[in-house]
This record gives structure tokens, C-alpha cells and sequence, in this order.
């Protein structure tokens, strides 16, 4: 009782003068209750302490990625499920343009598929499994912005052919050849993986614990110090995931790769898509496209105004995270920053996140024959009719035919 007495005496003279008092362990290797809470009680009170800080990022971290980021993840999974079960259908295989869409769904379905393991890490990059940082210091980030990259040149490649048959039509015949779409899948790829897969191999799991022999059986806990007045403890096991963008930032060859990295994963594509879609916003204006057809408005018009909104909201949704990721590259621990830039980074990866989700919203939006193929699709779906095909054929009075299905042997249009 009397040891409880001096430590209460000893916390309030502490309070009082705002020193901070080391978290220590006893003789036994356990920390006394007593001691734990004086020393949190006054760290506290100090006005150097960083918990209140701490304690926004956390619950900033808890919010983003294990509150909102799934919700949106489930949603991006469901939305772009849907777009390829509608662009598969036979209706819509014949278009032009449908299977830029599907591969831009599959690269949206992909990345949203990368994303899960974030929201279980909370946007930390320390972890007490090791396979867990091995995964987030060579895979996890790297195939978000690899799928992002695709997505990029998918839709560059959907600029290009809208911009040709604008303003060269005569030309669009070439690149409507069967062989033109593996060709550019061949392309994409191969500068995604040339992108990409240094920045896999060049990420490192170090050890975070105090003596680390970087042992995975190592179960030891350890005391270290934080800084000259705080201690803490921490396990031998914990491990910190550097990714490739961190990892050497200050090696010439880094340096050099990440020049080329930048200008063929972003630059380039981003600087064609803007040429590109500053054309088609020109031939819009020009009334270059054909806006109506039989008193309404055209599919081209659509597709048109639908590729232009995708084209903006990627860049508008993709900088705040460019930034963050150009401003933390060459700090070995970039989980923590500072309370700012944690809140751009979460912000960024709502906002990428929810651009993945958002391009085929746009699409079905604007395009009045995928929401009918889609309540067509899922009416078959509810009804368990997967055996359905497309009879546009039989009804060339209506711009948009009913899909139909088999249905006791005979042929029966949905409603």
C-alpha cells in the first residue's frame, strides 16, 4: 500500500511538471500496473506526447480501411461482376468497343480482388505475421497500381479508336481487324509487367523488434526504446513491409528506374488520354458527332460523353494519391507520416477505390442498351433460366429488342 501511495504522489508531481516517465519493465520482466498507468497518465499530460495524435490515426486507419474501404470494395466487386455478365451476353459481344469494356472490368475486378488485404492490414505496414509482410512489401500495392496502369491503357486505347473514327474515319477500318485487340492486350501487359515487376522483386521485410536475428520462430519479447524518454515493448516477430517504391530510394539505379517506371506506367498513357479526350471534347463542340438519331440522342454521342467522364474522374481521382505516394517515397517507414498526409492517403484510396466502381456505373448510365441487357440478364438469372440468347433478329422494328429466353420449349420474351 505504501508503494500504491508513492506512485500516486509521484503521478500527480509528474502532471504537474509534465515530465515524461519511461514505461520500464520490473525485475520479473512484467510491467506493474501501477507504473503502466503513471506512465500513460503522464505521457498524456505532456504536451510533447504524440498519443492524441496517434489516436486520430488510428481511428482515421480504422474508419478508411476497415469501415468504408470494404463497403466499397463489395460494391466494386458486385458492379463490375455485372458489367461482364452484360458485355458477355451475344447481344453485345458484336460491338466494337464491348471488349475494351470487359477488359476494363476485369482490371476494375482485379484491382477491387487486390485491395482486401488492405483493409485487414488497416493501411499499416507492420505486422506480426511474416507472410503477411512478405505479401504487402512485393505484391499488394504493386498489383493495385499494375491493374490501375492497365485500366489506364485500356481506356488510352478506347481514346484512340473513338478519336480516329472522329477524325479519320476513313482509317477506322484498321484498327476494327481481328488481330488489332491481342496485339494491344500483348502491349499492355508486357509494359505492365516491365513496370511493375522491379518494383515486385525490390521490396524487403525487415525486422522492427529490438536484437532482431530476423528468425520467423523468434517469439522473444524484447524492450527497445522508441526515443530518449519513451519505451515500449515489442516482439521480435513484428516485421516491417517496405515496398519497392521505399526500398533503396536513394540508389542512383532507383532513382533512374523509377524515371522510366513513371513515364511508361503514367506519363505516357495519361498524356495520350488527355490528347485524345481534348479531341473528342473538341469534336463534341464542333458538333463533329452525330448527336441524334430518329429524335434522340445517338450511341456514339454516348459512348462518347461516357468515355470523356472516365477519362476525367481518373485523374481526377488518382492524383490526391500520386502525390502521397511521390511525397512518402524514400522514408523507410511510410505508414506514418503525419496526421495529414494519412488523411490524402486515405482520401486517395476511396477515391481510386471508388473510380473502379464509378466507370461502369457511367456506362450503364448513359447507354439505355446495357440497363435493358442487364434487367434482362438478372430477370433470367432470378427466374434460373441460364439458357437465354439473344433474338434481335426477330424484332428489327425496335431499336432494342427484348432478350429472350427457353422456356418450356418455346421462345418467350422477358418483360
Amino acid at each position: 500500500m505504501t508503494n500504491y501511495i508513492l506512485n500516486i504522489e509521484e503521478l500527480m508531481q509528474n502532471i504537474s511538471t509534465h515530465e515524461v516517465l519511461p514505461l520500464l519493465p520490473s525485475d520479473d520482466g512484467e510491467m506493474d500496473p501501477i507504473q503502466l498507468t503513471i506512465g500513460l497518465l503522464s505521457n498524456l499530460s505532456s504536451p510533447n506526447s504524440t498519443t492524441s495524435d496517434t489516436g486520430d490515426m488510428d481511428l482515421l486507419h480504422l474508419v478508411t480501411y476497415q469501415v468504408l474501404y470494404p463497403i466499397i470494395i463489395c460494391a466494386s466487386i458486385l458492379a463490375n461482376s455485372l458489367c461482364i455478365l452484360v458485355v458477355t451476353t451475344p447481344k453485345l459481344r458484336r460491338y466494337h468497343v464491348n471488349p475494351y469494356i470487359l477488359l476494363l472490368s476485369v482490371c476494375n475486378l482485379l484491382g477491387a480482388l487486390a485491395c482486401i488485404p488492405a483493409a485487414f492490414s488497416a493501411g499499416d505496414c507492420i505486422f506480426n505475421n511474416y507472410n503477411m509482410a512478405v505479401y504487402f512489401a512485393h505484391c499488394c500495392w504493386s498489383l493495385v497500381n499494375l491493374t490501375k496502369t492497365l485500366a489506364l491503357y485500356v481506356i488510352t486505347w478506347m481514346a484512340y479508336d473513338r478519336f480516329i473514327g472522329v477524325w479519320s474515319p476513313l482509317s477506322f477500318h484498321k484498327i476494327e481487324k481481328a488481330g488489332v485487340l491481342p496485339l494491344r492486350i500483348v502491349i499492355s501487359l508486357l509494359i505492365g509487367c516491365s513496370a511493375f515487376l522491379p518494383v515486385m522483386i525490390n521490396g524487403e521485410v525487415k525486422c522492427s523488434g529490438a536484437n532482431c536475428t530476423n528468425e520467423i520462430d523468434n517469439n522473444d519479447t524484447k524492450w527497445m526504446a522508441i526515443d530518449d524518454t519513451k519505451w515500449m515493448a515489442i516482439d521480435d516477430n513484428r516485421w516491417m513491409a517496405i515496398d519497392g517504391y521505399s526500398n533503396e530510394f536513394h540508389a542512383i539505379w532507383h532513382r533512374v528506374f523509377f524515371i522510366f517506371h513513371g513515364l511508361i506506367a503514367y506519363w505516357l498513357p495519361g498524356l495520350l488520354l488527355i490528347f485524345f479526350t481534348g479531341g473528342l471534347s473538341v469534336a463534341l463542340a464542333q458538333r463533329k458527332i452525330n448527336q441524334y438519331k430518329r429524335h434522340r440522342k445517338s450511341k456514339k454521342f454516348y459512348q462518347t460523353v461516357a468515355l470523356l467522364i472516365i477519362a476525367i474522374s481518373f485523374i481526377l481521382c488518382i492524383l490526391p494519391l500520386t502525390i502521397v505516394i511521390i511525397f512518402i517515397s524514400g522514408k523507410e517507414n511510410s505508414c506514418y507520416v503525419s496526421f495529414e498526409v494519412e488523411v490524402m492517403r486515405s482520401v486517395g484510396s476511396l477515391l481510386q477505390m471508388m473510380w473502379h466502381m464509378g466507370n461502369v456505373g457511367t456506362i450503364f448510365m448513359l447507354n439505355l442498351e446495357y440497363r435493358t441487357e442487364l434487367k434482362s440478364s438478372l430477370y433470367a438469372l432470378s427466374q434460373g433460366h441460364f439458357k437465354y440468347f439473344n433474338c434481335f433478329e426477330i424484332n428489327k422494328e425496335r431499336e432494342y429488342a427484348p432478350l429472350y429466353i427457353e422456356m418450356e420449349g418455346r421462345l418467350s420474351p422477358i418483360p
